[in-house]
C-alpha cells in the first residue's frame, strides 16, 4: 500500500501521523505468530489506548474552533472585478466629448468649373461658418450626452451587480478551502487509528479470531481516509481553524435590505432617461444658421451672407411608442424586484433544511464524544475497559466529526448562494451565530471547582480531568497551602489538555500589617515553587469575616484586607491576574472598591435561599462589573445537583451571571449525577 502525505497544517498531527505509519509498517511487516500465545490482542491493549486517548484529545482540540466572524477573514480576500466598468468609463469619456461639441462648423466648397451654387447663381465656391442648434448641434449634443451618462451609469449599476455576485460566488468557493485543512486533520487522525485497527484485524482474521467481514470493514475505512487525504493534501494551503461557527441568514434583516434597495428603482429611471434620450435623438429637426462668404463665376467675391436654414420631417410623432416603452421598464423593474424576493425566500427554505442536517450533526458529535469519554474514562479510572467498543466509539467520534465538517460547508455555500441571490451589498448583520456551544452537557455559563489540600492530593490528576470534562470545569482553584502536593501540582500544570489551573492561597493571619513582607514572601515562593507563570492566577482567600475580632472591628479589618490586597497587587508581576474570595455580606461601596484592584470578586453566596441569593446577586451585579463576577455556591447546601444546576441558571436567566464556582467536592461528588 502506497501512503502519500504531501502537507499537513498541524505540527502535532503530522507527528502523530507519521507514528501511525511507522506503527502500521511495523504490525504489517511482522512475522505471523506461529502460536496464539505469541499474538494475542492483549498484546496490543495497552498501546492502543494511548492512541485513543491521544486522538479524542486531538478531536476535542479540532472541535474548539472559533466562535467568533474572524473565521470568514479568509473568504474576505474574494474582490470581484467586472468589465463593464471600463465601459462605464468610456461611455463618460465620449459624454463629455459630445457635450465639447457646441455644433459650430466650419464649412466651405470650392471647384475649379462654373457651377451652380445652392442659391441657383453661377459661382466657383464659398466659405461658411455655421451653427447647428438642433439634431446634430448643440442641442442634440447635448441630448446624445446625456443618453452616454445614463448608459454609462447604468453600466456602472450592473457592474457594482456583477462585481458584487462574482464576490459572493469567490466566498462561496473559498468555504470549500476554509473547511478542507479541518477534514485533513480529522481524515489524518482516522487513518492514524485505522492503520493498527486494520493491521490487528488482518492477524486476527488468519489467526481465526474473527471473519473476513470485520477485515473488510477496517480496510474501507483505511482505503476512503487514504482517498480523502490524498485529495484534500492537494488542495489544502493554509492550517486549519477548527470547526467554525455554525451560521444562518438573519431573515427579516436581508428582506429589509432588499426592500430598502433602490437599485432596481434607479435602473427603471436609467431606462427611462436612456429610452426618452434614444427619442429625442431619433428627431431629425434641423436648425442652422450660418454666415457665407461665397465666390462668383469671375472671381470676385460677393458680400457675406447671413441666413438660416431648418427641416422638420412631416409625419406622425413617436411619443406613444416612448409611453409604451415606459410602462414596459415599469413592469420589468417590477416583476424582477417580485423574482429576487421569491428566488431569495426559496433559497433560504434550502440553508433551513441543511441548518437542520448540522444541527443534528452536531448532536451526534457531542454524543460521539461522550461515549468515548466515558470508554476512555473507565479505562484510566479502572485500568480495564472494552477495547473493541473503545475503538468503535473513537472511530464514530472521527467519522461524526467528518460528517459535521461537511455538512457545515454545505451550509456556508448555501448561505453564500441566498445572498448572491439577494442582489445587495454584503453586511455582517445578515448572519447570524446558532448558539450551540453554551449548553455543552446540559451546563451553562463558565464553571469552576474548589480543590483544597486533602481533596486534591487524594484525587489522581487523571480523576479530575475526567471530572472536568464530566462536569464542564474550565477552572481549577487549587490550595497551595503547606500540606499541597507540589509535585502533583506540576504534573497537572504539565498537561496541555486540561482547565485552568489558578492557586489559592490565603489566611486570616495575613490582615495583620506588621506581618505584610513575610506574606509577600510566602506567596511569591509558594508561586516559584509550584512553577506557576505569569499568565496564570493568584486567587486570595483571606476572609476576614474569620477573624476573631470581626464582630467588633469589622470596619477596621476590612480597611486592613484592603490594603493587603493593594499591596499584593503592587507585589505581583503586573500582568499576572489577581483574584478575590469575600463573603456576600459587605457593604456594597468594598465591593467596588475591590473590583478596581482585582481581576474578579468570587462572592461566596453560602447558607442563603434561593430568594434571598438571586436578591443579593441582582444587588451586586450593580456594583460589579460583569466581567468581574463570579457566583460561589457551597454544594451541602443543595439536596441534588439538580437543584445546584437550577439554581445557577436562575441566576444566569434573571441576573445575568455567566461564571459560577462550587465549593466542597465531596459534596459535590455526593450529590450525584450518571456521569
Amino acid at each position: 500500500m502506497k501512503l502519500i502525505f504531501t502537507f499537513y497544517a498541524d505540527t502535532a498531527i503530522r507527528a502523530s501521523i507519521a507514528t501511525a505509519i511507522v506503527t502500521m509498517t511495523l504490525l504489517i511487516a511482522l512475522p505471523e505468530p506461529a502460536t496464539a500465545q505469541t499474538a494475542t490482542p492483549e498484546n496490543e491493549r495497552d498501546p492502543l489506548w494511548t492512541l485513543l486517548e491521544d486522538i479524542d484529545a486531538n478531536v476535542q482540540r479540532l472541535l474548539s474552533g472559533p466562535r467568533t466572524p474572524a473565521v470568514f477573514t479568509t473568504l474576505e480576500r474574494c474582490e470581484g472585478e467586472s468589465p463593464r466598468r471600463h465601459l462605464a468609463d468610456a461611455l463618460d469619456s465620449e459624454a463629455s466629448l459630445q457635450d465639447a461639441d457646441q455644433g459650430f462648423r466650419l464649412n466651405g466648397f470650392y471647384t475649379g468649373n462654373d457651377i451652380v451654387n445652392e442659391d441657383g447663381n453661377p459661382g466657383r465656391g464659398f466659405v461658411e461658418l455655421s451653427w447647428e442648434l438642433l439634431n446634430g448641434g448643440y442641442v442634440g449634443n447635448n441630448r446624445q450626452a446625456d443618453l452616454l451618462r445614463s448608459r454609462a451609469e447604468m453600466e456602472t449599476l450592473l457592474a457594482e451587480e456583477e462585481t458584487r455576485s462574482q464576490t459572493l460566488r469567490c466566498q462561496r468557493d473559498r468555504v470549500h478551502g476554509l473547511f478542507a485543512p479541518l477534514r485533513l486533520d480529522i481524515q489524518s487522525l482516522l487513518l492514524r487509528l485505522m492503520a493498527p485497527v486494520h493491521a490487528y484485524e488482518r492477524r486476527a482474521y488468519f489467526q481465526g479470531w474473527s471473519h473476513l467481514d470485520e477485515l473488510l470493514v477496517s480496510e474501507r475505512d483505511l482505503l476512503l481516509a487514504q482517498r480523502e487525504i490524498d485529495y484534500l493534501s492537494s488542495i489544502v494551503r493554509e492550517g486549519s481553524v477548527g470547526l467554525p461557527p455554525v451560521i444562518d441568514i438573519d431573515m427579516p434583516a436581508l428582506m429589509d435590505a432588499i426592500e430598502r434597495d433602490n437599485r432596481f428603482q434607479r435602473a427603471r429611471e436609467l431606462s427611462d432617461d436612456i429610452s426618452r434620450a434614444r427619442y429625442d435623438a431619433a428627431q431629425q429637426n434641423r436648425l442652422r444658421v450660418f454666415l457665407r462668404q461665397e465666390v462668383d463665376g469671375s472671381g470676385n467675391p460677393d458680400d457675406v451672407v447671413a441666413g438660416l436654414r431648418f427641416s422638420v420631417p412631416l409625419g406622425a410623432p413617436r411619443t406613444v411608442a416612448l409611453e409604451e416603452r415606459r410602462r414596459y421598464n415599469a413592469a420589468s423593474a417590477s416583476l424582477a424586484s417580485a423574482e429576487r424576493s421569491a428566488i431569495v425566500r426559496s433559497a433560504y427554505l434550502e440553508v433551513r433544511e441543511q441548518l437542520q442536517r448540522v444541527i443534528d450533526a452536531y448532536y451526534a458529535v457531542s454524543r460521539a464524544a461522550e461515549r468515548a469519554r466515558r470508554s476512555l474514562a473507565e479505562y484510566r479510572l479502572h485500568g480495564e475497559g472494552s477495547l473493541p467498543v473503545a475503538i468503535t466509539r473513537v472511530k464514530s467520534l472521527l467519522q461524526s466529526a467528518d460528517t459535521a465538517a461537511s455538512g457545515q460547508e454545505v451550509l456556508y455555500r448555501r448561505i453564500f448562494e441566498t445572498l448572491a441571490h439577494a442582489r445587495v451589498p454584503f453586511d455582517d448583520k445578515f448572519l447570524q451565530f446558532v448558539p450551540l456551544t453554551p449548553e455543552l452537557r446540559a451546563r451553562s455559563g463558565h464553571r469552576a471547582l474548589y480543590l483544597w489540600s486533602g481533596d486534591f492530593n487524594g484525587a489522581p490528576n487523571e480523576v479530575l480531568l475526567d471530572l472536568a470534562a464530566a462536569k464542564r470545569l474550565d477552572r481549577f482553584s487549587i490550595s497551595a497551602g503547606r500540606q499541597t502536593d507540589l509535585e502533583k501540582l506540576r504534573a497537572l500544570l504539565a498537561q496541555q489538555a486540561r482547565p485552568e489551573v489558578e492557586l489559592l492561597m490565603g489566611d486570616v493571619a495575613w490582615l495583620d500589617p506588621d506581618a505584610f513582607p513575610r506574606t509577600r514572601d510566602r506567596i511569591l515562593n509558594t508561586l516559584e515553587a509550584a512553577g506557576v507563570t505569569r499568565d496564570m492566577a493568584l486567587h486570595l482567600d483571606v476572609e476576614p469575616q474569620q477573624h476573631p475580632d470581626y464582630s467588633r472591628d469589622r470596619d477596621t479589618l476590612i480597611d486592613e484586607y484592603l490594603a493587603l490586597i493593594g499591596g499584593i497587587r503592587k507585589a505581583l508581576p503586573q500582568d499576572m491576574p489577581l483574584r478575590l474570595s469575600l463573603p456576600a455580606h459587605w457593604p456594597e461601596s468594598r465591593y467596588a472598591e475591590l473590583a478596581l484592584i482585582a481581576d474578579e470578586l468570587s462572592i461566596m453566596a453560602y447558607g442563603q435561599s434561593r430568594e434571598a441569593g438571586i436578591g443579593k446577586a441582582m444587588m451586586l451585579a450593580q456594583t460589579i462589573p460583569g466581567h468581574k463576577l463570579r457566583w460561589v455556591l457551597r454544594a451541602s447546601d443543595f439536596p441534588n445537583e439538580l437543584a445546584l444546576e437550577s439554581h445557577m441558571r436562575d441566576l444566569q436567566r434573571l441576573v445575568g451571571i455567566e461564571r459560577f464556582a462550587v465549593h466542597g467536592y465531596d459534596d459535590w461528588l455526593a450529590l450525584g449525577s450518571a456521569d
